[in-house]
């Protein structure tokens, strides 16, 4: 029996060095603007690569436009302004305060 899979390419402009248009990473994490305006995350948990608490925030309701980071913790802008924290609260991942 033979298995056929189908492979979709979308091209991914290079933008700096290790960075692809829409991925963002640190130390210990990456973050990712997908085409619906959401993100995905993945890598170690305490620095941003669980963004779970933040999730329905990254949910895409609004859209995602650009992903900032720092060495344990990441910042999106959303569309309408606002900014969503996630990560290492000592390094940023925590904005309650502001």
């Amino acid at each position: 029996m033979s298995v056929r899979y189908t492979l979709t390419v979308t091209p991914n402009t290079l933008l700096s060095p290790g960075h692809s248009q829409g991925e963002v990473r640190n130390s210990w994490a990456f973050a990712v603007i997908k085409t619906d305006g959401s993100v995905v995350t993945w890598g170690y948990s305490d620095d941003g690569g669980n963004s779970t608490a933040v999730a329905s925030a990254l949910a895409g309701e609004i859209d995602v436009t650009q992903i900032y980071s720092t060495n344990y913790a990441f910042a999106a802008l959303r569309a309408d302004g606002s900014v969503i924290t996630w990560g290492d609260s000592d390094d940023g991942g925590n904005s309650t305060a502001v």
